[in-house]
């Protein structure tokens, strides 16, 4: 696959990621019930943000090529999705795509991946 291919598929699949997020987050904060866990809310947040910021980023490279920053972004992203109990399969699929499948996931994440 083309860079400039997987840079357009890229930035559908983590604008789809960000909204389910997003989605997630927003019913947490408008539900009545009490938050237990404020440091994963807080997680949640950043997540979004970093996940928006590599979709700015995207949108940025289909037009310079450089990936830097995307890469910084979705690293964290790992890490954030981590903390909050999600998979994160989904973005080493991007992170795959985006590195012509030079980044892949262990075989745990593999298996997020998959499923």
């Amino acid at each position: 696959m083309q860079i400039d291919e997987a840079i357009e598929k890229s930035i559908l699949e983590v604008q789809k990621l960000r909204r389910a997020y997003t989605r997630i987050l927003d019913d947490e904060l408008s539900s009545d019930k009490e938050i237990e866990d404020t440091l994963e809310l807080e997680d949640m947040i950043r997540l979004v943000g970093t996940l928006e910021a590599a979709y700015n980023h995207l949108l940025a490279a289909k037009t310079t090529g450089m990936l830097y920053c995307v890469y910084k972004h979705l690293s964290y992203a790992l890490i954030l999705a981590g903390e909050v109990g999600t998979e994160v399969g989904p973005i080493y699929t991007i992170m795959s795509l985006l590195t012509n499948g030079k980044i892949k996931p262990c075989s745990s994440c593999e298996n997020d991946r998959k499923s």
